[in-house]
């Protein structure tokens, strides 16, 4: 006859292998509902990560004016446009008074086309801010632009809002003392794909026709693009090589993209940068981590300029001297992102008069 305490121990382990049952049940139906529909889960996610309403028509701020620590004019809240939500831009202004109008810097944020915004940037990366303020430092006017979020607003609505900002600033470059005709695009992540296909259609006549635009700039407008961990092929989205973010990735791509296969849809391959770019793309500073992020994205989009004779410089750091994952090139703090930085400022040196 069993004493008590095997009894016990009997109720404890049966307690435990219909709790894991359950426990698996459960996991397993979240799935089940996640691959039905993501949208409750990319919801959540983004109530998480973001204050306020997601997509909206109204600035997320009162708009200001006003001089920083640092002498940096800035300037908020700027409406470029009323066709979509999130339609507000942010100025970062040079203090140093030059006869010449300092290159206009124009930023995009990363955020996986659902989070993020013109001054945090990417939620899961460092603040913006600062990032862009050094570039005031050193001689840029910075633009920074927000744009309407999926799964509310789908491909390729942030494509049509960066053409209304850059129609915007035309039209009110000598407002603010901008230089339009002196520009280095820059992207971060997802941005990175947003400004390398927006390049594209400003550089490739053929493609423009395909996307149903014209081009607002000339290619010689165009100095510079600069590449931050950049998604440049969304049929990769989800092959970071870390699990839980390819989930994630693959759930926020199909969104996007209004497709339930990355792989084989005509608007994800209409995205791709790498493919849609011809030897008229401006010279372009490429960098990425080395750790669930988009490495090998990075490294063809340097060997395909290669064969389109394209000036380029790809920053990329060994695993062996440090792990750098997605977005490492924000930091202030960063060793790898400070240098990355100085060699992206000698590369616009080069390139942008």
């Amino acid at each position: 006859m069993e004493n008590n305490d095997s009894v016990h121990q009997r109720k404890i382990l049966l307690f435990i292998q219909v709790a894991a049952i359950c426990l698996i049940g459960i996991v397993a139906f979240m799935f089940m509902i996640i691959a039905i529909t993501p949208l409750p889960v990319i919801s959540a996610l983004q109530k998480g990560k973001m204050d306020g309403e997601i997509n909206s028509y109204q600035p997320k701020s009162a708009p200001i004016e006003k001089t920083l620590s640092d002498g940096t004019t800035y300037i908020s809240e700027i409406a470029y446009g009323e066709n979509y939500p999130n339609s507000y831009l942010d100025l970062y202004l040079t203090k140093d008074d030059t006869e010449t109008c300092p290159p206009t810097f124009f930023y995009v944020h990363g955020g996986a086309y659902a989070w993020g915004d013109k001054v945090e940037g990417d939620p899961l990366a460092d603040n913006s801010q600062g990032y862009l303020r050094r570039l005031v430092k050193n001689g840029f006017n910075v633009v920074s632009m927000d744009y309407a979020l999926t799964p509310d607003y789908l491909y390729p609505t942030p494509i049509y809002q960066i053409d209304q900002a850059i129609n915007f600033l035309q039209q009110s470059s000598h407002q603010y003392g901008l230089d339009m005709d002196t520009i280095v695009f820059a992207g971060a992540s997802a941005g990175g794909q947003l400004v390398g296909q927006y390049v594209n259609i400003q550089t490739n006549p053929n493609y423009a026709e395909s996307m149903g635009m014209s081009p607002s700039l000339t290619k010689e407008a165009i100095k510079a693009v600069i590449f931050n961990s950049a998604l440049l092929d969304a049929s990769r989205f989800d092959k970071t090589g870390n699990l839980l973010k390819d989930i994630k990735f693959r759930f926020l791509g199909e969104l996007y993209f209004d497709t339930d296969d990355l792989k084989n849809s005509d608007q994800v391959e209409q995205s791709n940068v790498i493919t849609h770019m011809n030897s008229d793309f401006p010279p372009s500073f490429i960098t990425d981590g080395n750790t669930a992020t988009f490495t090998d994205q990075a490294e063809d989009l340097a060997n395909h300029m290669t064969e389109l004779s394209i000036p380029h410089v790809l920053n990329l750091y060994d695993k062996n001297e440090a792990e750098l994952r997605h977005r490492y090139e924000r930091s202030l703090n960063n060793k790898y992102a400070k240098e990355n930085f100085e060699k992206m400022l000698k590369f616009l040196n080069t390139y942008v008069e």
